[in-house]
């Protein structure tokens, strides 16, 4: 198996990436209480900075070929945090789980290709950052919530959603999906 590290930053030097990032990119900057909630989620530059979303679908082009295509990213930062991305090449459909922290391939599954995976596949570089869906969910739920996980992928209906899952320190749970590509919040059931 072909091993493949990159190198993590501590949670919060991620933070100040992020905000910096996100403000040289965007011309704005996080809400106050989004700083350093979800600790690997700044911009990545491979095998140097840290691993986060961009870091993560690198990673899995790098390792599978720039034509691979994705179907969803998530994020999962309750015990040991990590990124997981699904997606498929033209053989087969690939999942690679990376470590948050270190930057290490955690695990690699391939299965059978599946019959519909081009209407799945998402464009990571057409949606929104994990940072500004993440702040505009913790906006919405409120300073008692913090980040718990985090996923991006292709529905039914052609539009790509982020599903947030936060809780609060009672242990209460919250979700808010939000749109990909505009940002709007979902009413959600």
């Amino acid at each position: 198996m072909k091993k493949i590290r990159a190198y993590a930053l501590s949670a919060a030097a991620a933070a100040v990436l992020t905000a910096t990032a996100l403000a040289a990119d965007t011309g704005t900057a996080l809400p106050e209480n989004a700083k350093g909630t979800a600790p690997a989620a700044a911009h990545a530059v491979m095998n140097k900075d840290a691993v986060g979303y961009s870091g993560a679908v690198n990673l899995f082009k790098q390792y599978y070929g720039a034509a691979a295509k994705i179907k969803s990213v998530s994020y999962d930062g309750k015990h040991h945090p990590y990124y997981e991305v699904e997606g498929y090449t033209q053989d087969a459909e690939k999942e690679m789980k990376i470590s948050a922290e270190t930057g290490e391939v955690i695990s690699i599954k391939t299965d059978a290709p599946d019959k519909d995976r081009e209407k799945k596949s998402i464009d990571t570089d057409g949606i929104l950052p994990p940072q500004l869906v993440t702040a505009a969910a913790l906006k919405k739920a409120g300073p008692a919530y913090q980040i718990a996980e985090w996923e991006v992928e292709a529905s039914k209906d052609g539009h790509t959603y982020y599903e947030v899952k936060m809780f609060d320190d009672g242990g209460n749970e919250m979700k808010v999906v939000i749109e990909a590509v505009t940002g709007t919040i979902v009413p959600t059931t």
